[in-house]
């Protein structure tokens, strides 16, 4: 037996209608398009439904468009107006003939899509109501419950266009920053590789002045030990010779000239690193652009993912309050009937960002 809900119930419900749907968000950048897919499994149950039961009906889309079957949109919503007034729409277009040999007439709508015949809708022909009686109905009477479906519908198909509005605008931004990024590549090429190449030559320039006045200096403490730790036997003469050639060999070693080297080297360093800064700054900062770029598209498609899973749970809540309001559970023929006559917008599975 199917539960009912009264004002509260539908109340609490709300508060509980983000359910959790295995789903999956694809962009192809060669088409620049995004795609809402369904796990399979999951589809085929109609989504999470009141938990692990599975819906009652088939699984519904969440997102903007104008057409009830799966065709491209634009990503900001397109098709009807997303407004959440409770008010029927004044759907026009619906045509009605009569069967040959029998007095039921059908019921189309303006593309030729067959509409559930009056009889079938039963209490929820209550959307005749006219927008005054939607605005001020109670939520225990018909009208009150077909206005908090409409406006639980939109709000799902509401934040799922948004949400493909921002990562649509993402994309786009991500696609104005390679522009840039690539044109800068392209002409810093050949002066940071030159950059790059003396900043090399001056690091090993440098890294070698360093090691031959290491080696003299280690050379200089060599010959000042020797000198220490001969034993002159007070022979004066000696010992004074000895301190001579001690200079000599240390002045031949040219330590000065070797630690100028060194610090000649070092600044050579220093400004070579400078210019290949500057020659890489411009392609940095448009690395630098690209990248936040890239962020904002990381971002808006787990926004995406996840505004598809709460779409997901207000359409669920919409499916019960529907049942509520026809006092039974209502077909999909039926649900697809109100859906037109409400003006509610028909999700796409497949949009197009350009």
């Amino acid at each position: 037996m199917h539960t009912r809900f009264g004002p509260l119930g539908l109340s609490l419900m709300f508060s509980f209608a983000v359910i959790a749907a295995p789903i999956g968000v694809g962009i192809d950048g060669d088409t620049d398009t995004i795609t809402i897919k369904e796990n399979s499994a999951y589809a085929a149950k109609g989504g999470n439904k009141g938990g692990n039961s599975g819906s009652k009906r088939s699984s519904r889309s969440t997102s903007g468009g104008g057409s009830k079957s799966s065709t491209s949109s634009s990503s900001s919503g397109g098709g009807e107006s997303g407004s959440t007034s409770r008010g029927n729409s004044g759907r026009s277009g619906t045509s009605v003939a009569t069967n040959a040999g029998s007095n039921k007439k059908t019921f189309t709508d303006s593309e030729g899509n067959a509409l559930a015949h009056p009889s079938e809708l039963k209490r929820l022909n209550a959307w005749h109501a006219n927008e005054n009686a939607f605005l001020n109905a109670s939520l225990n009477s018909v009208v009150g419950l077909l206005g908090l479906y409409k406006e639980t519908r939109t709000e799902a198909s509401t934040v799922v266009s948004d949400a493909e509005a921002a990562l649509a605008e993402a994309l786009q931004t991500l696609k104005e920053a390679e522009e840039p990024l690539l044109a800068e590549l392209d002409a810093s090429e050949e002066e940071i590789a030159a950059a790059q190449s003396e900043l090399d030559t001056a690091i090993e320039d440098a890294e070698a002045a360093t090691a031959e006045l290491d080696k003299a200096l280690k050379d200089k403490e060599k010959l000042e030990t020797a000198f220490a730790e001969t034993n002159f036997a007070g022979d004066a003469q000696a010992e004074a010779d000895a301190l001579t050639k001690l200079e000599d060999d240390i002045a031949a070693l040219d330590i000065d000239n070797l630690q100028t080297s060194v610090d000649d080297t070092a600044q050579d360093v220093i400004d070579k690193q400078t210019a290949f800064n500057e020659a890489s700054e411009s392609v940095n900062a448009a690395q630098a652009v690209f990248d936040d770029a890239s962020d904002e598209v990381s971002d808006a498609t787990t926004d995406l993912a996840d505004a598809v899973i709460l779409a997901d749970g207000l359409n669920n809540l919409a499916d019960d309050t529907l049942d509520e309001a026809a006092k039974e559970e209502v077909t999909d023929e039926v649900q697809d009937t109100i859906d037109y006559y409400l003006g509610l917008q028909v999700a796409s599975e497949e949009v197009a960002t350009e």
